[in-house]
């Protein structure tokens, strides 16, 4: 095996955009951890920096190892000799490379060479086995800091030779075995290219008009017919046309503007909450039953168990994730280039001007910035039973006002007709899911106690009015496009 084609296997499976957006983000969060690590000198900054560098190995492991699988696919599909063996010892190669320096960065500040590079392998293949395994299971992930935190008494630092450093590589085994496993699928199937909801995340969305990790073909338009073979006929979304028509112009956008936005029946509706709860109840009712309490008193210990910083992620990340998906689907109706959006302009009772810029934002707007609310009344309640300090308020706070803010960016752009970068959707979530973790849930993992200093509330505070400061600006763009553009169904 000759080394130049192993080394080359990152810049052949992954686009130029992500590689070298993930290479520079993940270059300046080790420079950081370690420049903080080194300066304030405290082994508790050492392992806080550690938890850091290995969140973003996850989005290293999801975004840059992940795709070597499509390469490995495709020449296992065209019988390309000897390719195979390059593409996993590549991968492999990858991998200890980008835990091995922020691992050596930390050890020079003072740090354990060993804990560290377990938490940093544990990251990658956490975020590479994601990337293997159905997009269903992304969903799922999301709950893992609740169990984090339920857990966190029992969960120790990874020193040499202690029971916290055997669980952790416990974890990297776990992970590399699911990594075996489902690439060892992947590789053996018959039609590896046939839509399925058990395909793996990185073949599910591997097109460009899917938008995975080739961020310019986020915004493009989606294959419906294609996107609906893998989702099971009874999940299938079933519109509510009542109230639609001249009484409610905004309904009846909704209606018209589908996906997301698109109002369904309580029948559909309730069938998809039944996909989710039953098995969540299910695994609720096991573990119950293994600890012998009853699923309230389970529930009342987890719920009990969760930190406000579990509350700030869960609520940070749902509408951030909420956002985006309005989002792009606004993306996907403005960018596509057909006759069927000019057509919206013969709605009846839409009026023009003003009436018809308010009814568009209440289509588009509406339902997701209700939730925003919820989730940051939720937040709220939290703290106040919880007695949280005013800083972590505001940081939370400034979370949600961001999370809120990116959906009324993209709408307001694209009704306004000004042009946003391809890769802008990719940076945004990027910064506010890392600045969500960042807040309250990496930086106290081993800790009972805030950990956070005055310094890094400052910074993390910061961050946040950076972003929102940006999202303002983009917005006021678009605010003005609105304003200059006869009509928003119409070409600019």
């Amino acid at each position: 095996m000759k080394a130049p084609p192993m080394m080359m296997v990152l810049w052949r499976s992954t686009s130029l955009t992500m590689r070298w957006t993930m290479l520079t983000i993940a270059v300046l969060i080790w420079s950081a951890s370690a420049i903080c690590a080194m300066y304030l000198h405290a082994r508790e900054v050492v392992w806080i920096a550690a938890i850091v560098d290995g969140y973003a190995g996850l989005f290293a492991g999801l975004t840059l190892l992940a795709p070597s699988l499509l390469l490995a696919v495709d020449a296992r599909q065209l019988r390309i000799p000897r390719m195979h063996n390059v593409v996993l010892p590549g991968m492999i190669f990858y991998a200890l490379t980008l835990a091995a320096i922020p691992s050596i960065l930390l050890t020079l500040a003072g740090g354990e060479f060993a804990g560290i590079f377990a938490i940093q392998m544990l990251g990658l293949t956490a975020g590479t086995a994601l990337g293997l395994l159905p997009r269903s299971v992304a969903a799922v992930s999301g709950f893992v800091p609740v169990l984090v935190s339920s857990f966190r008494p029992y969960l120790a630092l990874p020193h040499w030779a202690s029971g916290g450093l055997f669980c952790v590589l416990a974890g990297v085994a776990l992970f590399c075995s699911v990594i075996a496993v489902r690439w060892r699928r992947q590789l053996r199937s018959v039609d590896p290219y046939r839509l399925s909801a058990s395909r793996a995340l990185v073949m599910q969305n591997r097109s460009q008009t899917m938008g995975w990790h080739r961020w310019g073909g986020w915004g493009q338009s989606r294959d419906s017919a294609l996107a609906m073979q893998t989702v099971p006929a009874w999940m299938l979304p079933k519109a509510d046309l009542n109230g639609t028509g001249p009484r409610d112009p905004a309904r009846s956008l909704r209606v018209a503007l589908g996906g997301w936005l698109l109002p369904i029946t309580w029948h559909s509706m309730l069938l998809r909450w039944v996909s989710v709860l039953v098995p969540m109840a299910i695994i609720a009712s096991l573990c119950a039953r293994s600890a012998g309490v009853s699923i309230l008193s389970l529930l009342g210990l987890i719920v009990h168990g969760m930190t406000f910083g579990v509350w700030v992620w869960l609520a940070g990340y749902g509408g951030a994730a909420l956002s985006l998906v309005v989002a792009v689907t606004l993306q996907q109706r403005w960018r596509k280039a057909n006759a069927e959006l000019p057509l919206l302009a013969l709605l009846p009772a839409l009026g023009h001007g003003w009436p018809l810029v308010r009814n568009l934002l209440r289509a588009s707007l509406l339902r997701v910035l209700t939730i925003q609310a919820v989730l940051l009344a939720l937040v709220l309640a939290v703290a106040l039973i919880q007695h949280v300090d005013a800083w972590s308020v505001g940081i939370a706070l400034l979370g949600q006002v961001a999370a809120a803010g990116i959906a009324l960016v993209f709408a307001l752009s694209n009704f306004g007709g000004v042009s946003v970068p391809k890769w802008s959707a990719g940076l945004i979530a990027a910064l506010c899911f890392g600045l969500v973790g960042f807040d309250n849930v990496c930086m106290p993992f081993f800790s009972p106690s805030p950990v956070l200093g005055g310094s890094s509330t400052v910074l993390l505070a910061s961050a946040w009015m950076l972003v929102i400061l940006a999202l303002g600006w983009m917005a006021w763009r678009g605010w003005c496009g609105v304003q200059r553009r006869p009509h928003p169904f119409l070409p600019a």
